[in-house]
């Protein structure tokens, strides 16, 4: 079982690693020409790595997620359909792990925004 300690400390730095990457992707609406800028500006590369750390990360969870169903199919598991709902309802869909990766992406960043508005943090 994972440290509660260690989990939270993970969660915080991906925290922070997304509100680096919106500030970057802002620059997207106020810069004409962003891929230029975003090639000669230290903000590109962090930008980069930033966006590889969250894909990486949601990539992860899908992986385990799926593994974690394909489990609870085949009895190895108990069930447990209350965790996981978005990705449980993709992968009903048929849909390519990449596809779900930028759906959960999506998802964690419209969650990320609304908890900035009502100071929450999301999990």
């Amino acid at each position: 079982m994972t440290d509660p300690q260690t989990r939270w400390e993970d969660i915080q730095d991906l925290s922070d690693v997304f509100d680096h990457t919106v500030d970057g992707l802002s620059y997207r609406f106020a810069l004409p020409g962003f891929r230029f800028w975003e090639r000669i500006l230290p903000y590109g590369a962090r930008l980069r790595r930033n966006i590889g750390i969250i894909r990486e990360s949601a990539a992860r969870i899908v992986r385990n997620m799926r593994e974690k169903i394909q489990a609870e199919e085949l009895g190895e598991k108990d069930p447990s359909p209350d965790t996981g709902l978005l990705i449980r309802s993709l992968l009903q869909e048929h849909l390519s792990d990449e596809v779900i990766v930028d759906a959960s992406v999506n998802f964690a960043n419209a969650g990320e925004q609304h908890c900035t508005d009502v100071h929450c943090i999301p999990l």
